[in-house]
């Protein structure tokens, strides 16, 4: 991960943790869709595959597969291994609409919500390698770029916030542990 490149997700931001939490909030998920919406919006899409051939086709340098924590806690995972910061378009991070309002009615940010149906990475041409894994029907988006500081910025709609350290999963908000 050096400084000048570009950020990388491939496939969706949070349906993994959308599903464990809708599972357990139907009934006041019920209230505001129909059964139909909520069983198509926590529908996890294909998985990512897991082996590096196509990932260095794709022109990855830095790799994590996002897990508990989100994509928020993954992005704070690869800065802190590599002592680097990034500038992350909010906007740009692939996320449904439907897991927006699903998560929204429960209380959850989904940034912050189990991602594990996506990767991070980092690439020298982020279009390019966004391109390569579209074509071969992985959904990718630019997000950002890995800066020369420390600093974790996230910009959405022209204001600049701060990645704060990550802390327990949104799921659990609403998925009971004992």
């Amino acid at each position: 991960m050096l400084a000048g490149q570009d950020l990388v997700v491939a496939g969706r931001i949070a349906q993994t943790g959308l599903k464990k939490a809708a599972a357990q909030s139907m009934e006041l998920l019920s209230t505001r869709f129909t059964a139909s919406y909520i069983k198509s919006a926590v529908q996890v899409t294909a998985l990512l595959p897991k082996e590096d051939k196509i990932w260095r086709q794709a022109g990855a340098d830095a790799l994590l597969f996002a897990g508990e924590g989100g994509i928020f806690a993954c992005l704070w995972e690869l800065a802190s291994l590599f002592q680097k910061g990034f500038t992350v378009e909010l906007q740009q991070i692939p996320v449904r609409q439907s897991t927006i309002e699903l998560c929204e009615v429960m209380g959850l940010n989904p940034y912050r919500l189990e991602s594990g149906e996506c990767a991070l990475f980092t690439a020298d041409n982020g279009q390019d390698a966004a391109r390569f894994l579209r074509e071969r029907g992985i959904e990718a988006a630019w997000i950002g770029k890995v800066d020369k500081g420390i600093s974790c910025r996230i910009l959405n709609d022209g204001k600049q916030g701060f990645l704060e350290r990550p802390t327990r999963d949104e799921m659990y908000k609403v998925i009971k542990t004992t």
